[in-house]
């Protein structure tokens, strides 16, 4: 901090002006509002500059809260937490009887798109549980042997293609052969598995079998290039050559 001193001596004296001097301000014009030209004004479209101007600042802040809402959206989605409240409450309504497909349908969404996709897989499969606890993998495997039609969901959301701008792969590519993980695979290979089996004990059910043999037909080339992903494989063509 600065401190200053007061300076004892005689005082400044305001300057007098001398006659005959010329003061700069008076020579010169002043510009007012009034005396302002108003030539090319007309030329000048400021609603046109000031919409456009709104137009992108609206536009940067709807991509920044866009963003922000996506990042918030996907910490909630794959927390695990999430997962294992949602497992929770599908084990609840299992004890109570109240399992239905649609219910069925909401769990195998979650599993794929949330526990699937999570850092850490939790409560994933039984090697991934804490003592006591119950997983996802056999509780789906569980429930999908009572419930045909959410075995057939199953198989049709895992070979349709995606129709949004994103362009996602199919479930049977992205689980199954882009996923590095091999007991993510596993996991989603023997739900399959599971569902295909449930599947090809009434015939009216082997159009949607011919469908995922077909979609797995047309990625051969990407199993041939990526060997790893060969036992996963395995375990759903075991599955459907063994029920014939």
């Amino acid at each position: 901090m600065l401190f200053y001193q007061r300076i004892e001596g005689t005082c400044l004296e305001t300057p007098v002006k001398e006659k005959g001097s010329t003061d700069f301000m008076n020579d010169v014009d002043v510009a007012t509002p009034d005396s302002v030209s108003d030539a090319g004004m007309e030329d000048l479209n400021l609603d046109s500059i000031s919409s456009s101007g709104s137009e992108t600042a609206l536009a940067g802040i709807d991509e920044i809260l866009d963003t922000n809402e996506q990042m918030l959206r996907r910490s909630l989605f794959f927390d695990d937490e999430f997962n294992s409240f949602v497992l929770n409450f599908i084990l609840a309504l299992d004890k109570m009887g109240k399992i239905f497909p649609k219910i069925l349908e909401m769990a195998i969404n979650v599993f794929y798109k949330s526990v699937l996709h999570s850092e850490v897989h939790n409560r994933m499969s039984l090697s991934r549980c804490q003592p006591g606890q119950q997983d996802w993998s056999t509780t789906l495997k569980r429930l999908l042997q009572k419930h045909v039609e959410a075995c057939i969901f199953l198989l049709r959301a895992s070979i349709e293609k995606d129709e949004g701008p994103d362009k996602l792969p199919c479930w049977l590519e992205s689980a199954c052969i882009s996923c590095p993980i091999e007991d993510v695979r596993l996991s989603y290979c023997q739900l399959l598995a599971t569902a295909v089996s449930v599947l090809t004990t009434d015939k009216k059910n082997f159009g949607i079998i011919e469908e995922l043999l077909a979609s797995i037909k047309d990625i051969l080339p990407m199993i041939a290039h990526n060997w790893q992903v060969l036992p996963q494989f395995g375990t759903v063509l075991l599955t459907l050559t063994s029920e014939n």
